[in-house]
């Protein structure tokens, strides 16, 4: 069966209006009405992959990080060729909620569809300094700024990891770390 044209320039009017209506609720932070309009897109083109991902999308900004990781795992066993798309947000999701080991992995994977993106090296970056692997960090800002060059937030996080690891080794072979230090270490980290 299928449709005339007038039912589907009905149809697809329809779903351009829900994704009109979606991007206009979540504008005004009306997440749930945004999120309702993509899943009526979903009901209806059941393999919209952006209305998968802005779905997903939608649930992160609403806080809803167990939804928004299905609707994103959905996202890449749907789409194996264009599932980067849906890795770096499910690494924001994982990061958001403390699972750095996790979030790395996904962000790696972005990554390696994608190593032009400046904010995944970012994202994966913070991942490992959360896990204290800072020589990790320091390797991947240095690809990064290799790769697509200079990138202040970048040095930012070779800096903080090399001044980490410094203090580590201090704590560990007994030298006292002074309050100034102290104070250093925790506005960096801001």
């Amino acid at each position: 069966m299928t449709m005339s044209d007038d039912e589907y320039s009905s149809e697809d009017k329809k779903i351009a209006q829900l994704y009109q209506d979606a991007s206009d609720y979540s504008e005004q932070g009306d997440y749930e009405r945004a999120i309702d309009s993509y899943k009526q897109i979903i009901r209806i083109y059941p393999d919209d992959l952006e209305a998968h991902w802005c779905l997903g999308h939608t649930l992160l900004e609403n806080n809803e990080i167990g939804r928004a990781i299905d609707i994103f795992i959905q996202g890449i066993l749907r789409d194996r060729e264009n599932e980067q798309n849906f890795h770096g947000e499910l690494g924001i999701c994982y990061q958001k909620i403390k699972k750095y080991s996790e979030a790395a992995e996904e962000f790696k994977k972005a990554l390696h569809a994608e190593p032009d993106i400046e904010v995944l090296y970012s994202l994966l970056a913070e991942c490992y300094i959360e896990m204290e692997e800072y020589d990790k960090a320091i390797r991947l800002c240095k690809k990064g700024i290799e790769y697509i060059g200079e990138d202040g937030s970048l040095y930012g996080y070779v800096g903080y990891s090399y001044l980490m690891m410094k203090l580590k080794k201090d704590l560990k072979d007994g030298i006292n770390i002074s309050k100034t230090e102290i104070k250093l270490i925790e506005s960096l980290k801001k």
